[in-house]
């Protein structure tokens, strides 16, 4: 059995729960701000590289470091999956999550994190296709739903497949739900 980070091992799980940023470290679920400083700078630093999300959140008024911070680890971090957002050799990953306001937010596209795996990019439209497989929709009702032909439906599974590296339906829905995409 999979536990998950943070729970028995030094890694770190963030996520949000009613719009708060909690992290599971230690065995405990703390708030994010009480995470020890050497581990929230880790945050902080990703954060400050990333010149798009800092133009993003200045463009809105967000100009204090903390709150560019907390924006910044809700958009990249803030689901809760199997894989830790920082691990014990000290890498942050960050990961795509639906927070419910994907498309809709302003910092959609701008700080949100894509989902990247080793063999590419992961597209928006991917995702809704995935979202369609997991209903379990044929090709051509998938098709009819985002209005593009059959053809094209099959390029986006076997891209998908290949960049997930797997090779079927299920496989393709199992690495999704591991990932938060549906």
């Amino acid at each position: 059995m999979k536990l998950p980070a943070g729970l028995e091992n030094k890694s770190v799980e963030i996520y949000a729960f009613e719009n708060k940023l909690k992290a599971l470290y230690n065995g405990k679920v703390i708030e994010f701000e009480q995470l020890p400083d050497h581990i929230r700078e880790l945050y902080a630093n990703k954060c400050l590289a990333s010149t798009d999300a800092l133009k993003a959140m200045e463009s809105v008024g967000i100009t204090n470091l903390a709150a560019k911070v907390h924006q910044f680890v809700f958009c990249n971090f803030g689901g809760f999956n199997e894989i830790p957002d920082l691990d014990e050799n000290g890498t942050l990953t960050s990961e795509y999550w639906d927070c419910g306001q994907r498309k809709t937010c302003i910092f959609s596209g701008k700080i949100c994190g894509a989902m990247v795996t080793s063999k590419g990019v992961v597209s928006n439209r991917e995702v809704e296709v995935i979202r369609l497989l997991q209903q379990g929709l044929k090709n051509k009702e998938i098709g009819a739903v985002l209005g593009i032909s059959v053809n094209t439906i099959c390029n986006h599974i076997a891209n998908l497949n290949r960049k997930t590296e797997t090779g079927t339906r299920q496989e393709l829905i199992n690495w999704a739900s591991i990932n938060n995409l549906i």
